[in-house]
């Protein structure tokens, strides 16, 4: 029935980038025919509790309809990052459908993944990617789903773009994943000689 959804970030009653989240559905709902949504206005009816981080799932669809809910967050560490191939998952908009994706990580020995397509690095299963060179935050040319978290940070100039392949991880010390769930400030570091090759 709703077949996107967008995943937002809401801290101590303050909803977050709701300005590029709204560039995304309006970019989604052009590209398919769909009636507009405008976030502003469900925005206002709904109550957003004053303390605590919470994720506004909210799930549409090209008619106009829509369905909101409230998640209280708290992000998950992952104890082993996998790569694998990926090279016919096309996921440009936020899909409810993400079976490929959950099958990917469902056949994978960890608990998380990285997703290799026509051999470069694209994003993990729920996030983008940035990997440090001990000098410069660089995110992978061609992600998978271009998330809002990363369109703000490659406006700001704080991270940059690469071609990273499988073959260049060595290049980097530490990567994180971010998304509008994790931004690049809260998101934890992690070492990238630890993530499991093919």
């Amino acid at each position: 029935m709703y077949p996107f959804f967008e995943s937002i970030r809401v801290l101590d009653g303050a909803v977050i980038s709701l300005d590029a989240h709204q560039q995304r559905v309006d970019s989604c709902l052009r590209d398919h025919n769909g009636q507009a949504l405008f976030l502003k206005e469900i925005q206002k009816s709904i109550s957003f509790p004053a303390n605590g981080l919470y994720k506004w799932r909210l799930q549409y669809s090209l008619d106009g309809l829509y369905f909101s809910e409230l998640l209280a967050y708290r992000p998950k560490l992952p104890s082993q990052i996998e790569l694998v191939a990926a090279d016919l998952l096309q996921y440009s908009y936020k899909f409810q459908d993400r079976g490929l994706i959950n099958t990917l990580l469902a056949k994978s020995q960890a608990s998380d993944i990285i997703m290799i397509k026509y051999g470069r690095i694209t994003d993990a299963s729920y996030s983008n990617l940035v990997f440090f060179d001990g000098k410069h935050w660089v995110t992978p040319l061609l992600p998978i789903l271009k998330g809002t978290q990363r369109s703000l940070l490659l406006e700001k100039k704080i991270i940059h773009l690469k071609e990273i392949g499988p073959e260049d991880l060595k290049l980097y010390s530490h990567f994180k994943r971010i998304n509008a769930m994790m931004p690049f400030n809260e998101s934890p570091i992690l070492i990238t000689k630890d993530i499991i090759a093919f």
